[in-house]
Parts: structure tokens; sequence; C-alpha cells
């Protein structure tokens, strides 16, 4: 059995687990207690699992290093076993302690059911929610269905017919009714592949496939056909050209190890180039001849520890056991740095900017991993509840509280946002197949707003309908074409959608070549007039680049506007005339008109954190994880905070700091 894992042994890298095998006996000498721990000696993370006399584990435990109890353990994982072997349920635990240190408990109870052939039917959640899946071997069909426990909501079914060799050949899609809604349909050869697939509109896509069962080649519903060839000395996925209509629009090349060496798409070729067997690329080059070198720290899995380019430079840091960033930089921009619990959730940033000072943001989990507090960087504290079963419940900020419901089958439905004396609830009503059907928006006032939509069977939407109060504000209709694009839109209403130029738009009809350009687009303004635009694509090297816009209708529209671009295909003067510039990554990192220039820094991350305006504009972005949830006005050193929710943003605050 194994003892010890050690990753890259005597070197400054070094990684240790230990697994320690116990066995207890009572004074029987019967055996009470089958045991394995894995301990993690460099971080002093412990896990616990036991075994039954079968080998099967029926009980898992963490330990609470993230607490400051490393010696504290908790379950985390519970299985029972029926007298076949079959899991019959299993509880998965979360902890987490609250201000007063005191803990706080979520769990979830699954239990399974089986049929007569021994499959599992029926998985029931301690929540409330059912998913039925069941196998019928002699009809060759699943049915698949989501219901709740008491009987009260049922969805939509999916049923699944199958070939002698277990292919899927047609998928019944229908209401809780038990009414056909939508129906799919699929063809195979004799080796199993997919030939043919019809969809829900009776469209039909056909593909081939060489002798290694890679696809050669696609017909589209519209008839268009895009075809592949793939590197001659190897039966591996390794695509070297893809044609549309018999016209070649990109092509790839690989070295002997199956690495990309250079990608052609649009008349331009970027490059790249390998030191000995590693898999990660020593330099780029793109199709304007700008080189980024990269320099990876093989022993942590190929992280990168430089990125040098022509007018940046990226550098990190990391913990050399457990490989966590510990610091990102971009040079004359801002500088990152992280700090870790035990189990390597996040624990604390602390930002640079070159000409702003430090900020810092901290955040708290529970065992499992669920976000409990974070600070931000006007150190404001933001609680996250969860409910018993550990799903999200509430947001509480010093200036909003969001809470949330769900419905029987565990859907979220409903939210509440309250700050100071505003409120706003947003009440969903999703359908069978858990679609947005309608939303219900009340604010404090009053005020009511009900949009309702409807779908096609392939689940695009087909009609939007606005209304406050009793009011139709607006209704819309939408028509696609065989491959599912948007080729007609209808809007009445007295708020009809207006577009760039704050024209109200009664109708729209697209025009659409097999690149899925749009080639021309019709607009019926309101009151009647209409507008002929025509996108023309001329660049023969690549024909998906817009060039020229013309419109016909001057009193309304510029009469043609042309776009330029660099040798990379990125544009460098819009439709307003504006001048874009790019640093060697392809980040947009100015913007110049005639009366206004604004200017676009980036963090090691490639997030865009400052924007520069000659108005006055000075603004610093701060993100959590992925969004933003500060924005700092330099100037004035005001902070800009967002608050978000289940649905959005539900709460923006101004503080002047």
């Amino acid at each position: 059995r194994i003892t010890r894992i050690i990753c890259n042994p005597q070197s400054k890298y070094e990684n240790i687990k230990e697994f320690t095998y116990n066995l207890l006996k009572n004074d029987n000498g019967e055996i009470t207690e089958i045991s394995t721990q894995i301990k993690n000696l460099n971080t002093g993370m412990i896990e616990v699992y036991f075994f039954d006399g079968a080998g099967r584990i029926y009980s898992e435990f963490k330990n609470a290093a993230d607490f400051d109890q490393p010696d504290a353990f908790y379950e985390v994982k519970s299985i029972k076993w029926d007298d076949r072997g079959r899991k019959h349920s299993e509880i998965n635990k979360d902890y987490s302690r609250d201000v007063h240190k005191e803990l706080n408990e979520y769990s979830v109870t699954t239990q399974y059911s089986y049929d007569n052939w021994g499959g599992n039917y029926l998985t029931t959640l301690s929540y409330g929610r059912q998913d039925i899946d069941s196998h019928d071997p002699v009809r060759r069909c699943d049915i698949s269905q989501t219901r709740s426990e008491n009987g009260k909501l049922v969805l939509g079914s999916t049923k699944t017919e199958y070939d002698v060799q277990g292919n899927a050949i047609r998928q019944i899609i229908r209401d809780k009714n038990d009414t056909d809604y939508a129906i799919t349909r699929s063809e195979y050869d004799g080796l199993g592949r997919l030939r043919k697939f019809i969809d829900t509109s009776g469209y039909v896509t056909a593909l081939t496939y060489d002798e290694f069962d890679r696809m050669l080649s696609k017909r589209l519903p519209n008839k268009a056909l895009i075809e592949w060839t793939y590197a001659s000395y190897t039966p591996e996925n390794y695509p070297v050209t893809i044609a549309l209509n018999g016209v070649q629009v990109g092509s790839q090349t690989y070295d002997g190890l199956g690495r990309l060496t250079a990608i052609s798409s649009g008349g331009r070729v970027s490059s790249a180039t390998y030191t000995g067997a590693n898999d990660t690329p020593d330099t780029t080059m793109d199709a304007m001849g700008q080189r980024i070198t990269h320099t990876w720290i093989s022993e942590l899995h190929s992280v990168p520890d430089t990125i040098v380019g022509p007018d940046f430079m990226q550098s990190f840091s990391y913990d050399n056991i457990t490989g966590a960033l510990l610091e990102s930089s971009e040079t004359g921009s801002r500088s990152t740095q992280f700090k870790y619990y035990p189990s390597g959730l996040a624990k604390s940033e602390k930002i640079t900017d070159s000409d702003i000072p430090m900020v810092e943001m901290e955040r708290s989990w529970s065992l499992m991993g669920m976000t409990m507090t974070y600070r931000d960087i006007s150190n404001n504290i933001v609680n996250i509840a969860y409910d018993n079963y550990g799903r999200y419940l509430t947001k509480t900020d010093p200036d909003v509280t969001s809470t949330v419901r769900y419905d029987d089958v565990g859907r979220l439905y409903y939210q509440k946002s309250t700050g100071y004396s505003d409120e706003i609830i947003i009440e969903l009503g999703l359908d069978d197949f858990s679609r947005e059907h309608t939303r219900k928006i009340t604010s404090s006032s009053g005020e009511v707003m009900n949009i309702t939509q409807n779908y096609y069977p392939n689940n695009q939407l087909k009609k939007r309908v606005t209304a406050v109060g009793l009011n139709i504000i607006r209704t819309e209709n939408f028509e696609y074409d065989e491959c599912n694009r948007l080729i007609h839109y209808y809007c009445e209403g007295s708020s009809p959608v207006v577009d760039a130029y704050n024209n109200a738009i009664a109708q729209q009809d697209f025009t659409l070549d097999d690149y899925n350009n749009i080639t021309c687009c019709v607009t019926t303004l309101v009151g009647g007039l209409k507008d002929t635009a025509i996108y023309e694509f001329t660049n023969p090297d690549d024909p998906c680049q817009l060039i020229t816009v013309t419109h016909s209708l001057h009193s309304h529209y510029p009469a043609s506007y042309k776009l330029e671009y660099d040798h990379n295909g990125r544009m460098t003067k819009d439709e307003a005339g504006r001048t874009l510039h790019y640093d060697s990554t392809g980040r947009l990192v100015q913007v110049l008109s005639d009366d206004e220039e604004s200017y676009y820094g980036y963090d090691s991350d490639n997030k865009i954190i400052k924007q520069i305006s000659n108005q006055g504009k000075n603004t610093a972005l701060y993100y959590l994880d992925d969004g933003i949830i500060s924005e700092m006005d330099t100037h004035s050193n005001k902070h800009t905070r967002l608050v978000s929710g289940a649905m959005g943003i539900i709460g923006v605050n101004d503080d002047a700091k």
C-alpha cells in the first residue's frame, strides 16, 4: 500500500503526502474500525476515510485547520449501503463559524431507490427534490424527470430511445402533462458514429468521418459545407485545415510531438516555439512580428513564471510547496499579493497600483469552501448566510440586504433586496423546462413591471412582452432561420427598443451569408421610415472582416463608414472615426477621438483595472473573482461599490472616503 507520495523530491518544490492505515480491534479480537488517514505534511491538512468490511467508504472526516483547529475533525460525508452493495443514502455536510465562533452545520441527504433491473431510478434530496431516471432495457428507452417529493410541482420529462447498439436515436421532450413538446432524431452508421441529426424543426445536419473516426465534413441545414483535413502522420485528432464551401479559411501546423507551431487565419499567421519536450511555448509571435517570451515552472505543473513582450512584463511567484500564487504583477501597473488558508482557499489580497495607495481585501469560508464573508477595499464587510442545506440564502452588506427563496425542487425564483428605504422584489415564473417564463419586478413605490417570455421548442426566444402595471409597453417577436440565426425582429408598443443612433425600431430583417456574417439589415423605424444597411466583407484573405457599412436612410444614419484593421485583424478605426491602439497581447490600451483620449490599464491576469481620460476621469477597478465589486476615482478618492446578488447587481453605493 502507498505510504507516501513525494512530488519533486529533494528540491525546493518537494511536497509530501503521508498515508496511515489503521485497523482497530476490540478485546475479543474483532475488527471494529478500518480507516485511512491522508496528511499533507506541508500544509497540515488531514483527511480520514472509514471503511466497512467490504472495503467501501462509509464516512469521511476533515480537519479544521482553516478554523485554527488542526486537531479538530468534522464529518463531511456519510454513506450507507444496502445488502446488495448499492449506495442507499449519502449525507454531505459542511460547517462554518459565525462572528461569535459558534459552529453552524449544513447538510444535504441524498437517498437512492432502485428498480427491479437494479438501476437507480429515483434520487431524493432532503430539500424535497426528486430526480427520476428510469431505464427500460426491453423497450430500450430512458425517461428522466424532476418533481417535488410532496407532489405539488412536476417538471417536464425527457424520453430517450436507443437502437440495439445503445445509440440515442430519438429524444422526446414532454411537458408536465406528458404532451410531446420537442422531438429530435439521430442516425448512426455501423460503427456508432453520428451521421445525421434532425432538430426540433426538422432541419438536418449531416456528418462524415475518416477511417480514424475524425470528422471530415459537416453539412449544415442551409447546405453550407464545412470540411477538415488532418495531419497525415498520425491518427490523432490534429486538424490541419478548415474550409467552408471548398474555400480554405484556416490552417494549423504541428511538430512531431503534436504541439501547435503555427496558426493561419484570415491571412494572418502566428507561431510558437518550444524547448525540448515541453508542452508550453517559450515564444509566441503574432502576425505583426511581435514576439512574447514565456518562462514556466515545470515542477508546479508548468505555471507561468514570467511573460515578457515588447511593451509589457508580467511576473508571478508561488508557494514552492503548494503551487499557490503568492504574487502577480505587471510592470508599471498593478501588483497583487495573495495569502491562503491551509486548505488553499484565498484569505486575503493586497493590491498595489503604481499611482494608488495599497488596498486590501479579505475572505472567509466554510470548511468545504462556501464564501461566508468578504471585506472590500473600503473596509465594508459583507456576510453571506446559507440555509440548512447549504444553499445561498442572504447577503448582508452595510447598505443593502438580499434574501432569496427556492421552489419545491430547489430552483431559485425569488429575490428581495432592501437598502435604506428602498426595496425591490424580483419573482421568476419558471416553466416546465426551467426556462424563465415570467419576471415580476416590484419596487418600494408599488410600481410593478412584468416581463413574459415564450420559447420555440429548441429553447430560442420567440416572444417577449413587457408591461408596467396594466399597460403593455413593448411586445417583441423573434424569428430564426434553419441555422437558428435571428432573421426577423418585430417590436411594437409605447416604449420601443432604440438603436445606437437613438432611432425607435419597429422591425428588423437580417440577411446572413454562410460565414454567419450579417450582409444586409433592413430596419423599419417607428413611423414607417426604412433603412437598408449593407455590410461588405471585401478582404479576400478574411471573409469575416467587416470593411464597409452603407445606409440608405441618410437622415437618420451615416451614409457610409469604413473600418480599418491592423495586421493582427484588430480594429484600428471604428464606426465613429475613433482610433484604437493595442498592446502586443492584443489588449485595447488607447482610444482617440477628436475631443477625448482614453487609456486603459491591465493587471497580470489581463483584467482591465484602470480607465483614464483627458476629460478628468481616472478610475481604478477592483474584482472579487471575475466580477467588479469596487471602482475608485483616484482624483477624489471616491469609492463606488457594486454589490451582487443571485440575480445580478442589487446595490450601488458611492462612498467618499
